[in-house]
């Protein structure tokens, strides 16, 4: 059954999200209006672990191919602008973990294990996001205090930490526990693009590439 409060809340983050690549292809900077969208990102990974729980193998695997699909689409664009794999390529590492089945506490470990090692051509690490999710499986499963604590004491003060994505991941957690509240609030528009969201993800990325070059 859907949540329909998580789709807005996936909505609003995509929203989100295009107002932080408009202003980064502008060249703004974080006090030009990009500060507050750096919630997009912590709300799609932790929205991306609460839609974990309770998937089937069958569910998890044929998502996983649709995740391939959409990650090959969109960074044949994000790759040519920034050097680096886009955050579908951490989610589809944080997909492997689920179909392998791992304890929640254990993914939560190894993202906070591989947040020490930085690797330079993700946009945002799979440390840092395989935590994330974690976090919101976590707090579906109303198990969520250990893996905060975990990430407030050592995300930080990691080679690979980054302390603005940690801190709106924080941020983020009152608005998804708001939707947990209020499940059925909903605004159609939003809802529509939390329900479809890997389509409106790639979709920005050549409009975004044509911009870049000129062509727009």
């Amino acid at each position: 059954m859907r949540i329909e409060s998580m789709d807005l809340l996936r909505g609003f983050a995509i929203l989100l999200m295009y107002w932080d690549h408009w202003l980064w292809i502008n060249d703004k900077g974080l006090l030009e209006g990009r500060l507050i969208t750096r919630l997009a990102e912590p709300l799609f990974a932790l929205l991306l672990g609460y839609f974990l729980v309770g998937r089937t193998q069958e569910s998890l695997k044929r998502r996983f191919g649709q995740l391939l699909l959409a990650a090959l689409l969109s960074n044949i664009f994000f790759y040519q602008l920034t050097g680096h794999f886009d955050i579908l390529a951490s989610f589809i590492v944080v997909y492997v973990l689920r179909i392998l089945n791992l304890p929640l506490y254990w993914l939560g470990m190894i993202g906070v294990f591989l947040n020490a090692f930085p690797i330079s051509w993700f946009d945002y690490g799979p440390g840092l996001v395989i935590w994330q999710a974690a976090l919101g499986m976590a707090l579906r499963e109303k198990k969520a205090l250990p893996l905060m604590a975990i990430g407030l004491l050592a995300l930080p003060f990691q080679p690979g930490g980054d302390l603005l994505a940690l801190i709106f991941t924080y941020l983020a957690l009152p608005l998804v526990k708001l939707a947990e509240i209020f499940p059925d609030l909903k605004l159609p528009v939003l809802n529509f693009m939390g329900k479809h969201p890997l389509e409106f993800y790639v979709v920005q990325f050549p409009v975004l590439w044509a911009m870049k070059t000129g062509l727009l």
